[in-house]
Parts: C-alpha cells; structure tokens; sequence
C-alpha cells in the first residue's frame, strides 16, 4: 500500500493565498497617498538580512542566542508601465520639474533632500476570500535602481524600478519595513 501523500493543504488554505498583482501606493495611508500607476508583471516585496553567528571556541556550530542580526534592507520591485511627470520625478531621486511650451523638464542638480525621500510605497495585494489585503510598506524611500527606459517595436515603453527603503536617523534600529496581514 502506498504512503499517504504529504501536504500542507489544510481546511484554511483558501483563505491565505495572496492572489493577482496588486497596486503600488506612494505614500500609503497619508493624505497625499497616490497609486504609482500601472505596472506589468506585479511587484515584489523583498527584506534582505545579514547575519553574523557569535563564534565561540570549542563549539562545532551556531548557538541559538549568539546570532545577530548585522544588516537589514527592504525593497519594492516592478515594472512601470504607466508615465506622468510626477512619478517619473519619483523615479529619478533629486529630479526638478519645469514648465516648457509643450513638455514637463526633468533635470537634477545631483543633490538629494530629505524631501525628495517618500514617506512610504505600499504593495497592496487581495488575500483570497479576505474583506483585507495584504500590505507590505517601506518607509523612507528612494528609488534606487538605474533609470532606464526601454522602448521596443509594437511593445510598451517601460522602466524596471526598484524602490529601497532608509533607516531613520531618529529611530536607528527600527528596520523601514511592516507588513500587514489581515485577521478576517
């Protein structure tokens, strides 16, 4: 007789699956909260962390207690498909905008001020048979990857962002991210 399948499927399965792509929210529940506008591909949340085992003589392997966490990061990833002069300001950290007669100019000086740093980006994704969402928020935020737009024959042009998110010097060890999961 055969074994009995292993899963971890269990009655509640379905109601905590992360479903469809989600949106991106600059500013997330503050009063200037925006969506980024649209993507393709959907978005990534990512927390990035270092560790460092407390090495101790004698002992063959890492000790539960005597492991630190050394560096801690977290992004948001995605592909904008969707183009304003306001988010492409966003793109491009720094980046001024003038008025021409029938364009937006983005320039930068090269100089980042604490005011070009968004106060978050959330990913706000559906949780399957869920009234909430899923949301994972970054806080003090750049877009730190290069800017580059791709424009390609009988496709839509498009720029791969990858927003990082800052510590705060007022709070150093309270790492910029959240997530929310939602309790019905």
């Amino acid at each position: 007789m055969a074994a009995a399948r292993e899963t971890g499927l269990n009655i509640e399965t379905p109601n905590r699956i992360v479903v469809d792509a989600g949106a991106l929210y600059v500013n997330y529940g503050e009063g200037n909260q925006a969506l980024l506008g649209a993507t393709r591909g959907g978005g990534a949340f990512r927390i990035t962390q270092e560790f460092r085992d407390v090495e101790v003589d004698g002992v063959l392997g890492s000790i539960k207690g005597l492991r630190r966490v050394v560096q801690a990061s977290a992004s948001i990833t995605c592909t904008l498909i969707e183009f304003t002069d306001e988010n492409l300001q966003r793109l491009i950290p720094g980046a001024s905008i003038a008025d021409l007669a029938n364009h937006k100019s983005l320039t930068r000086q090269a100089a980042i001020a604490d005011s070009d740093y968004l106060t978050n980006l959330a990913l706000v994704a559906n949780v399957s048979n869920q009234n909430n969402n899923f949301i994972g928020i970054i806080r003090n935020v750049l877009q730190t990857g290069e800017f580059a737009m791709t424009v390609t024959d009988r496709e839509e042009g498009v720029v791969a962002c990858e927003f990082t998110a800052h510590f705060d010097g007022s709070t150093p060890t309270l790492e910029p991210w959240e997530l929310r999961w939602p309790t019905s």
